[in-house]
C-alpha cells in the first residue's frame, strides 16, 4: 500500500528575504518541503546546503543538492566565507537569527506572524525533523532540538568528536564479574537504575545485563535497558515492546545504553514510550558487553532481542507477557530474524512483527550501498564485513577488503563508533570491496542466512519502507514481501513515497502505532498479498 504525504494546499503570504540553512541532520524530506512551501511564496529565497546535508539528502530523499536550485533565488556554497549572506552589509528584515526545529509533531508556535505560522502549520503537518536557519522579521521561538540516530561522520576527527559528546563511560556494570559461566538464555545477570540518560520528563530507565545465545549456540552476555512510561500501568501491565536498533557501529562502546540519548532517542524510540509503551532495548552482543558483535546477521541480532524480553520481565514489573518486536534498519532486518526464529519457538505471547526499512536481502543491501557510492556510509561495508568475520573466523579478509580498505579496517573499524565510520569516509566507494568478493564461500554462507522470508515465519508483520530509501530498495523489500506472503504470512506492507531510510520512520509513525495498538487488542491482522 501506498501512503500518500499528509500535507496538501499553499497560500500566499509575502515575506522580502529568507535565508535557508539545512545540515546534516536528519529530516531532509522536511527541509525540501519547506522550500517546496517557500516557492510559492512571494519570498527571496537564499539557500545553503553542507557538505554533510549533501550526504543526507541523497539517502533520504534520493536526491542531490543541486536538484534544490529550483527552489532557490540563490544557492551558496556552505564554504564560501565571501558569500554575500555572509556580510553584514546583506539586508534582510531583521538582524537576528533564528533556529526553527521540530519534534515529530510539535505543539503550535504562538504569536507568528502570517508566514511564519503557515511554515509552522507545514511542520506541524509533516511530522519530521529537521534544522533550518532562518533569517526573518520576528523570527520564531527556539524550540529544543529532537534527533534521531546519527552515526555517520565525514571524517574520524569529525567522529570522534561526536562519539565523545555522545557515549558514556564503560562500567562495570557490562563486566562478567558475578555471573555464572553458563545460563538459561534471557537469564538476568544484574539490572541497575540508569540516571545518566537524556529522556522525556517522567520516564524511568533500567540497564539489564543478561544470558543470550551465539550463532553457534554459545553462551554469552548482551546488555540492554528497560524504558517504563509515567504513570500507573494499566491491568494488565504496560504493554511490551521488544526494540531493535539500526547500526550504531561494532565496536564495544557502541551500545545505545552507553549513549546519553540511547543513540535512536526521537526517531522513534522516546515517541513509543510517551504513547503508553515499555520497551526492552538491546545492545545485541558484543555492543557494551565483551566479545565481537555479529552485525548484520539477522538470526544472532534476533535471538538477542528475544532473550531480552524474559531478562526485562525479570527485572521490571508491571510489564505485560504479550509483546512485539519493533525494529528499523539492522534491527528491521533483526525483527525479521526474530519473526522466523519465533517460527520454531512458537511463543504465544509474541504479537508479531514491525520492520521498518529492514525488508531486503542482506547482498541486496551491500549492493545498494555500493551503487549509491556515498563514501561517508563506506562504514556500513566494513561492518558487514566485520559482522561476516565474526561469524566465520576462518573469512581471510583480504579475500574481500582492498588493500587500502584493509588497513583502514585494522586501524579503524573498532575504534569508536561514528569515528569508526568516518574513517572509511576517505576511500571512494568503489574502493573498498575487490571484484569478485560475493564468490567467498564464507560471505556466501553469511548471504543465504540473511534472505528473510526463505522459512517460515510465525505471527503476523508489518513491513515499512521508504520509497525513496537508497539503502534498504523499495524494490528489495518488494521481493521479499512477495517472498513472505508465499509462505502463507499476514502480511501488511505500507511503501512512503518520498521518504527515505530514516525518516520513514517519523512519517509511518500514525501507521505503526495504529496497528500496534491493535495487536495488543487482539484485533485481526491486516494483510495486502495478493491473491495466490
Amino acid at each position: 500500500m501506498r501512503v500518500k504525504p499528509a500535507f496538501t494546499g499553499r497560500e500566499k503570504f509575502v515575506m522580502k528575504r529568507i535565508v535557508v540553512g539545512i545540515s546534516g541532520a536528519t529530516g531532509a524530506p522536511l527541509a525540501v518541503r519547506v522550500l517546496e512551501f517557500l516557492r510559492d511564496l512571494d519570498v527571496e529565497v537564499h539557500l545553503v546546503v553542507s557538505q554533510w546535508a549533501r550526504a543526507t539528502l541523497l539517502l533520504e530523499c534520493g536526491i542531490r543538492a543541486k536538484d534544490l536550485t529550483r527552489y532557490a533565488h540563490q544557492m551558496h556554497d556552505a564554504s564560501d566565507q565571501a558569500a554575500t549572506i555572509s556580510s553584514g552589509s546583506f539586508h534582510t528584515d531583521g538582524a537576528r537569527k533564528k533556529v526553527l526545529t521540530t519534534q515529530s509533531c510539535p505543539s503550535p508556535i504562538r504569536r507568528a506572524k502570517p508566514v511564519e505560522s503557515r511554515i509552522s502549520m507545514l511542520l506541524r503537518g509533516t511530522c519530521g525533523l529537521a534544522l533550518l536557519a532562518l533569517w526573518t522579521p520576528m523570527g520564531l521561538p527556539q524550540q529544543t532540538l529532537a534527533g534521531g540516530a546519527d552515526l555517520f561522520a565525514p571524517s574520524s576527527t569529525a567522529g570522534k568528536a561526536a562519539d565523545a559528546q555522545r557515549n558514556l563511560p564503560i562500567t562495570a556494570f557490562y563486566g562478567t564479574e558475578g555471573a555464572k559461566i553458563t545460563a538459561e538464555a534471557g537469564t538476568l545477570v544484574r539490572s541497575e537504575p540508569a540516571l545518566d540518560f537524556v529522556l522525556p520528563p517522567g520516564v524511568t530507565a533500567t540497564r539489564i545485563l543478561y544470558h543470550t545465545r551465539t550463532a553457534d549456540n554459545r553462551d554469552v552476555l548482551a546488555s540492554g535497558v528497560v524504558l517504563v512510561p509515567y504513570g500507573r500501568p494499566p491491568k494488565d501491565g504496560w504493554p511490551l515492546l521488544a526494540w531493535s536498533h539500526g547500526t550504531s557501529g561494532v565496536a564495544r562502546s557502541c551500545a545505545p545504553s552507553l549513549m546519553k540519548n540511547l543513540f535512536y532517542n526521537w526517531e522513534g524510540l522516546y515517541e513509543y514510550v510517551m504513547l503508553g509503551y515499555a520497551v526492552v532495548a538491546t545492545d545485541y552482543a558484543g555492543l557494551g558487553t565483551e566479545g565481537r558483535h555479529a552485525y548484520l546477521d539477522m538470526l544472532s541480532n534476533g535471538t538477542d532481542v528475544i532473550n531480552s524480553v524474559p531478562a526485562a520481565h525479570a527485572a521490571v514489573p508491571n510489564l505485560s507477557r504479550t509483546w512485539l518486536v519493533v525494529g528499523h534498519s539492522q534491527g528491521g532486518l533483526s525483527s525479521l530474524g526474530v519473526a522466523q526464529l519465533e517460527g520454531g519457538i512458537k511463543d504465544p505471547d509474541f504479537l508479531g512483527t514491525v520492520s521498518l526499512a529492514g525488508a531486503s536481502d542482506l547482498e541486496d543491501g551491500i549492493r545498494a550501498v555500493e551503487r549509491a557510492k556515498l563514501s561517508p556510509v563506506n562504514g556500513l561495508l566494513a561492518f558487514w564485513v566485520y559482522g561476516a568475520k565474526t561469524l566465520y573466523p576462518g573469512l581471510d579478509l583480504k579475500d574481500v577488503l582492498t588493500d587500502q580498505a584493509l588497513a583502514l579496517y585494522n586501524e579503524s573499524v573498532e575504534d569508536g563508533c561514528s569515528a569508526a565510520s568516518g574513517a572509511f569516509a576517505s576511500l571512494p566507494t568503489d574502493q573498498m570491496l575487490l571484484p569478485g568478493w560475493h564468490d567467498n564461500k564464507y560471505i556466501k554462507q553469511f548471504l543465504t542466512r540473511n534472505q528473510p522470508g526463505k522459512k517460515p515465519i510465525y505471527g503476523p508483520m508489518l513491513l515499512v519502507g521508504g520509497g525513496d530509501d537508497i539503502l534498504f530498495t523499495e524494490s528489495a523489500g518488494s521481493t521479499i514481501f512477495s517472498r513472505l506472503c508465499r509462505s502463507g504470512g499476514r502480511i501488511q506492507r505500507n511503501v512512503y513515497p518520498g521518504l527515505g531510510h530514516d525518516a520513514l520512520v517519523y512519517g509511518s509513525l500514525r501507521d505503526q502505532l495504529q496497528w500496534i495498538s491493535d495487536r495488543f487488542a487482539g484485533r485481526a491482522a491486516p494483510g495486502n498479498c495478493p491473491a495466490p
